[in-house]
């Protein structure tokens, strides 16, 4: 499992927006320069999250973009899911075909229960963890059934149907 470029740098944009809430605007060409990330693509990335609600921009001098909301306000999980389309596909199989093609063994996977078990893992994580949180490097660590129930007989997986 991996982030893609578009969701990693994405959620740099956000974070460097998220730093200077309150403050003056952030350029695009700050962002570029601080992140090292083309000024092309941190456009491109400040679009999609700008369409989506989550920042706006000012023209002018002092303009740039800034973040709608306080950053304790809004989650990774909703940061992610405005860069991609895919966070909540259909488990790991409808994105592991190349061709974009459907999984020809459909729900009858094992490999599948354990995809949506870390894709469900990650959107509990991610909605409960805030931009305000990484920032302050304050991140939960979370307890897991593994930790919980270590030692106990394993109980068989049933797919969630997602």
């Amino acid at each position: 499992m991996h982030f893609s470029a578009q969701e990693e740098y994405g959620l740099r944009c956000v974070l460097q927006l998220a730093r200077r809430h309150g403050d003056e605007a952030l350029t695009a060409r700050e962002i570029s320069d601080s992140e090292l990330i083309s000024l092309d693509y941190v456009h491109k990335l400040l679009g999609i999250l700008k369409r989506k609600g989550l920042i706006e921009s000012t023209r002018g001098i002092k303009g740039g973009f800034h973040l709608k909301n306080p950053p304790a306000e809004i989650t990774v999980c909703k940061v992610l899911k405005m860069l991609s389309s895919d966070i909540n596909a259909d488990g790991h199989c409808a994105r592991f075909d190349r061709e974009k093609n459907p999984c020809p063994r459909g729900g009858d996977c094992e490999i599948k229960l354990f995809w949506d078990m870390v894709l469900q893992f990650c959107e509990t994580c991610g909605s409960r963890i805030t931009i305000q949180d990484l920032i302050d490097r304050k991140v939960p660590r979370f307890r897991t059934d593994f930790e919980l129930h270590e030692g106990m007989e394993h109980q068989p997986l049933e797919a969630t149907g997602r």
